[in-house]
């Protein structure tokens, strides 16, 4: 799969009724997390690879939160980078948190990760 020119997979990639049912969250998850690890292109300033990345957290919360956990734990290291992109990550963990509705092991991530 191509993506485009800024590294980003496209939003609709992992939407609910696509490929992101409950049997395809493992690959899903080895897809996004070998994208957070790319250094390069996940903390590019701006922060639309956090962006993108919580939308895909908030919607795996609600067909795996399990996967979602494991996916918003991305965004646990955000004291180690600088303060723009901290902050960054820091309101992505902050969203998650306070999404309606959020599971019990997203919830708990994010809070530990923000504590």
């Amino acid at each position: 799969m191509l993506w485009p020119v800024s590294g980003l997979p496209p939003k609709s990639s992992f939407a609910p009724g696509t490929d992101s049912s409950r049997s395809a969250c493992p690959s899903m998850r080895s897809v996004v997390s070998v994208f957070a690890g790319n250094l390069p292109h996940f903390h590019a300033e701006g922060g639309a690879a956090y962006a993108w990345l919580g939308d895909v957290v908030e919607k795996v919360d609600k067909i795996n939160p399990q996967v979602a956990a494991r996916l918003a734990g991305a965004f646990a290291l955000h004291k180690r980078y600088d303060a723009a992109r901290g902050a960054l990550m820091r309101a992505q963990l902050e969203r998650i948190r306070d999404m309606p509705g959020v599971s019990k092991d997203t919830y708990e991530v994010c809070a530990r990760s923000l504590a």
